[in-house]
């Protein structure tokens, strides 16, 4: 009798553990997220640098006005991924943030810091409200900066890249480079500086230039030429230098482009195809668009010229606008 009595209990207790992993695998599979208490740089009375290096996932930075960091970051948990799921360490007033797992980080600093972010696979990266410059390779996926104050250096090899400026801090040369996606800057309509748009497109929209009669006359010469399977000549703009450079230059560096035409200004330097409609800049009126037929290269002085921001796409629409609001 008792030991009949004890099997039952040995079977209950077997049923009750069996029924109790199955409850908890489910829980197991949802993402698991990490809060780091505020982090701080060793000296804070000095602007300091934030380096993102992630290999894949969503990227989030913003700025605002206090002296801490913030970090926020979710990944899905799997077999393979044991926390932690990113290291992070501070040296010499540069905080470093590393991940090889997937992952969603949402991550707040100072106004004034520098970034220099990476995401080595694919993924999304956005940057809002910082003042210094902002350094950005993705190597597939977005690019979205929203209300800076300061300047930046974008590469990603296939993406839009959507950049929205408040101000721009002055003689800071910038570069925008992506391979097939699209760009569109919006900047203030008191920014002097050169311009300097690489493409294969042949259509872009540029809000600083007036209409120009002559333009449009070359348009259809051009485009004449090309239905007749002829090549397109260069076009010449009063007041533009255009210059033809070789298809076969590769267009994936923005380093490389800035270094060979403005060699005493070198800098360093999820497919999302159809980005939120609250990414893109208020368009504006499109009747102050112009539209251009050009080669490869095309020069423009904006408000008496200043620093080179270069744009670069093979493929993608290119669109530069003056922003409208604060």
């Amino acid at each position: 009798m008792s030991s009949c009595f004890f099997q039952k209990i040995v079977l209950y207790l077997f049923i009750s553990a069996l029924f109790g992993i199955m409850t908890v695998r489910p829980s197991m599979a949802q993402k698991k997220s990490a809060t780091e208490p505020p982090l701080h740089f060793s000296n804070p009375s000095v602007p300091g640098t934030l380096v993102v290096e992630q290999k894949k996932g969503f990227l989030r930075v913003e700025g605002y006005a206090g002296k801490e960091i913030k970090i926020e970051a979710q990944h899905p948990d799997s077999l393979q991924a044991a926390p932690p799921f990113f290291q992070v360490q501070e040296l010499n007033n540069t905080m470093h943030i590393q991940s090889e797992s997937p992952a969603i980080f949402q991550i707040q600093v100072p106004q004034n810091t520098s970034l220099q972010l990476t995401m080595s696979d694919s993924g999304r990266v956005e940057v809002a409200k910082t003042h210094r410059l902002v350094e950005i390779n993705n190597a597939r996926g977005a690019v979205v900066l929203k209300d800076l104050e300061g300047w930046a250096l974008v590469n990603t090899v296939d993406g839009d890249i959507l950049a929205s400026f408040r101000e721009v801090v002055a003689n800071k040369p910038m570069a925008f480079a992506t391979l097939n996606g699209r760009i569109d800057l919006e900047v203030p309509s008191s920014l002097q500086a050169q311009l300097r748009i690489k493409t294969e497109n042949p259509d872009f929209l540029n809000e600083f230039e007036e209409a120009e009669p002559a333009l449009e006359e070359e348009k259809l010469r051009i485009q004449s030429k090309e239905r007749a399977n002829e090549s397109r000549p260069l076009a010449t703009l009063p007041g533009k230098n255009i210059k033809k450079k070789s298809a076969a230059r590769s267009l994936s560096s923005p380093t490389d482009a800035l270094a060979e035409e403005y060699s005493d200004s070198l800098v360093r330097m999820e497919e999302v195809a159809k980005p939120n409609s609250g990414d893109s800049p208020p368009p504006g009126k499109e009747a102050l668009l112009k539209s251009y037929q050009v080669s490869e290269t095309y020069s423009s002085e904006i408000n008496g010229g200043g620093p080179v921001i270069l744009l670069s796409t093979r493929k993608g629409q290119i669109a530069v606008r003056k922003r409208r609001y604060k």
